[in-house]
């Protein structure tokens, strides 16, 4: 058996998956595919799944699009040797639209 976990997109999976592997050592992007029939969730090619790799963790990514009303929350901590790449990341992340509170970032 084999676990893995999921985050799921309400859009702009690939561009988020972009960002995630350009700033954490040890991660790609696997692949990306369509799903190729309508759904409840939109159209042909609109639902996408991905395979990829953080910090030599997998992941599975899900974008669904804005009619799944599912809170879908999902928490990814990154321990960081220095507090300067922490501030890295967290700059890096929030210049690309993710907001910010009680110490967490939010990707947007």
């Amino acid at each position: 058996m084999k676990l893995r976990q999921h985050l799921w997109f309400r859009q702009d999976m690939e561009a988020a998956l972009e960002l995630y592997t350009s700033l954490i050592p040890g991660s790609s992007i696997g692949w990306v595919s369509n799903i190729l029939t309508s759904n409840p969730n939109g159209p042909a090619g609109s639902v996408k799944f991905a395979g990829f790799t953080l910090a030599n963790r997998p992941y599975m990514g899900f974008e669904a699009g804005p009619l799944d009303h599912f809170d879908h929350n999902f928490q990814i901590m990154i321990e960081c040797e220095t507090q300067a790449e922490a501030d890295r990341l967290r700059r890096a992340i929030i210049k690309h639209g993710a907001s910010t509170s009680c110490n967490l970032i939010r990707d947007a």
